[in-house]
């Protein structure tokens, strides 16, 4: 199995990604082939078992995973003062939204990224009005 990484060449991952769609799957057994869902579910568990994170109750998720990519890759954008919109629009192609405003409630789902989405509307506000960014 191997995953493509999507952090060391963005733009081409985001191309392959949408050549992969059609095969419904991010985790590849070959090039065209995936690992189906309720196979990587099993692997995940496997994997929590064997290193014995969580108690079977409080076990990292899968989708906690995706999650946590969701919010780190917007972070990252913000921190690297990219812009936003660019950002959201990529990650919705990353996690195969359809409806981009799905992508768009990431800005609000950790503290962190709420404060630099802040910040970054106060600093334009500021510049506005005439003060100092």
């Amino acid at each position: 199995m191997c995953v493509f990484c999507v952090r060391a060449f963005p733009a081409r991952g985001v191309r392959l990604y949408l050549t992969l769609q059609k095969y419904q799957g991010i985790f590849l057994k070959t090039v065209t082939e995936t690992v189906p869902y309720v196979s990587f579910h099993g692997m995940w568990k496997d994997i929590l078992k064997k290193t014995r994170i969580g108690d079977g109750k409080t076990a990292p998720r899968l989708h906690d995973l995706r999650h946590t990519f969701a919010c780190n890759h917007l972070l990252r954008a913000y921190r690297e003062n990219r812009d936003i919109d660019e950002a959201v629009y990529t990650l919705s192609v990353y996690l195969g939204h359809t409806v981009i405003a799905g992508t768009y409630w990431y800005l609000s789902a950790t503290p962190e990224l709420l404060e630099q989405c802040t910040k970054r509307v106060e600093k334009k506000l500021l510049k506005r009005r005439g003060g100092e960014s």
